[in-house]
């Protein structure tokens, strides 16, 4: 229900309160988080080595898609999916896993990447062989020339096709579209203010003022 794991003690609660037999123990969100944490472990090797029908197994092509993402506490992290076909099905995205980064250089970027693939499986060999795509956004750390994350990539695996991400291509294209029609921005701005005039906060502020004004009246 996407719901965070701090609610986790209140719905033990409800459900003794329901009658349930709830026990004495894994009642904290600490228990619910390592719970979570080691089944996504799990399917993550089922899907990935142990199963006969995983993609290591499958000797699947694989595509590698990574983007970059900041925390709430402004750490930088790095999001990893695949795309693979298991056992002759149609290829499908999955998510892989959300890497912490130590810095957000191509060559730290780069062996964090390896390093999770190394993890979930994908030997060197394997991926010599296998690995024909990685796909991420324009910026220079990942797409420079020079050194940036897929030019090592393609130093190291000859075979690899590197792509700029479409739905970032997509994004660009359409910002610089909004910049250039002044319409647009006149539309942008008038929803702007809609939205300051309409928001809950704004709202909320009004409501507490008039019922001052009522409360110093009476």
């Amino acid at each position: 229900m996407n719901q965070p794991f701090t609610d986790h003690d209140s719905l033990i609660e409800l459900q003794e309160k329901n009658g349930a037999n709830m026990g004495t123990s894994l009642h904290s969100r600490y228990s619910s988080t390592k719970i979570v944490e080691h089944i996504a472990k799990e399917m993550q090797k089922e899907i990935s080595q142990y199963h006969n029908h995983s993609i290591v197994t499958s000797s699947s092509k694989l595509s590698v898609l990574i983007d970059k993402a900041t925390s709430i506490s402004h750490k930088s992290a790095m999001i990893v999916n695949l795309k693979a076909s298991v056992d002759g099905a149609t290829p499908a995205f999955l998510f892989l896993e959300l890497v912490e980064l130590e810095s957000q250089r191509a060559k730290d970027i780069e062996e964090a990447l390896l390093n999770c693939l190394d993890t979930a499986g994908f030997t060197e060999e394997w991926l010599q062989k296998n690995w024909v795509s990685f796909v991420s956004d324009g910026a220079s750390v990942m797409l420079g020339k020079n050194s940036g994350v897929a030019t090592r990539l393609t130093a190291r695996y000859p075979n690899l096709f590197t792509w700029h991400c479409m739905n970032h291509r997509l994004e660009l294209a359409v910002s610089d579209a909004v910049d250039e029609v002044q319409a647009v921005n006149h539309f942008k701005v008038f929803l702007e203010k809609i939205h300051n005039l309409y928001s809950p906060i704004k709202i909320h502020e009004s409501f507490w003022k008039q019922h001052k004004k009522w409360a110093r009246k009476s």
